[in-house]
């Protein structure tokens, strides 16, 4: 009987946490969603040309960087496990997969950090290593 109560007082605890981080995770989306069009280029890296990404992150965290200028695609797919500084990009199998520039190495599943500024600046950093990489998009 103390094995049933326990089950299911963790049960109970666990749906509990799972609604929260849920209700968390689409506050955080919240803020991430809108169109968003990338600086001329990376806060690192002066030297290679950024400006021709845009962005766009649904409310559901469904999200494209892709090149405005030429029209090609980039990586598509959907933000994980966001938190108040960090998100996982899990890109689309069947979908073109072009990472930004000085992102080369990115997975299809990627761990990225970010920060937003003034609710207009959004700060994707990118690591690898020791190295880090910073795009940062204003919202349009």
């Amino acid at each position: 009987m103390k094995k049933i109560k326990l089950f299911l007082i963790l049960f109970i605890c666990t749906i509990l946490f799972s609604s929260c981080k849920n209700q968390e995770q689409k506050k955080y989306l919240k803020n991430l969603s809108g169109e968003w069009k990338c600086d001329e280029s990376p806060l690192e890296l002066k030297n290679i040309y950024s400006g021709y990404m845009a962005m766009r992150i649904d409310k559901n965290g469904k999200f494209t960087i892709y090149d405005a200028e030429a029209g090609n695609p980039g990586i598509k797919g959907k933000m994980e496990s966001v938190t108040k500084d960090q998100i996982i990009l899990n890109c689309s199998k069947d979908e073109d997969f072009d990472p930004p520039a000085s992102w080369e190495t990115m997975k299809k599943t990627q761990k990225i950090h970010y920060k937003i500024k003034d609710k207009q600046r959004l700060y994707l950093i990118y690591t690898k290593g020791n190295d880090k990489v910073t795009l940062v998009f204003r919202c349009n």
